[in-house]
């Protein structure tokens, strides 16, 4: 219960968190934001989607914790260690029990796709001439 509280916490701070990332979109509508030069990142702003990213360079997507846990390249249980500091607060404690569960019901593609994934986030800043 408390995980399902976090991750909706998180996917309603979608935008602050996809922007902290990767600055200001390059697109934006009522139900979408987009990064890079041809909008391939992302992210889903309303309905039940919302707070999903799709990254079409790398044909992967996920929710907000995925993401987290992508773009610093760490696990789930880091990810959501990380969630719990820089986005949710103290008020949304983390059980250490929940992130066991975590572990063992997440695949390990985060943590595999953080290399691939730093260096096209690197060539698309780079290809839209922002700064590291």
């Amino acid at each position: 219960m408390q995980l399902q509280l976090n991750t909706a916490v998180l996917n309603a701070r979608c935008e602050e968190i996809c922007t902290a990332f990767f600055g200001q979109p390059s697109q934006r509508n009522q139900f979408e934001m987009r990064w890079g030069a041809k909008g391939s990142f992302a992210l889903r702003l309303t309905g039940p989607k919302r707070g999903f990213f799709f990254d079409h360079e790398v044909g992967k997507g996920g929710d907000m914790l995925t993401l987290i846990g992508r773009e610093h390249g760490v696990g789930i249980r880091e990810a959501l260690e990380i969630a719990q500091r820089d986005y949710l607060g103290a008020s949304l404690p983390v059980q250490s029990a929940q992130l066991a569960q975590i572990e063992k019901d997440k695949p390990a593609q985060v943590g595999q796709v953080s290399e691939d994934s730093k260096r096209k986030a690197a060539l698309r800043m780079f290809d839209e001439g922002r700064a590291l």
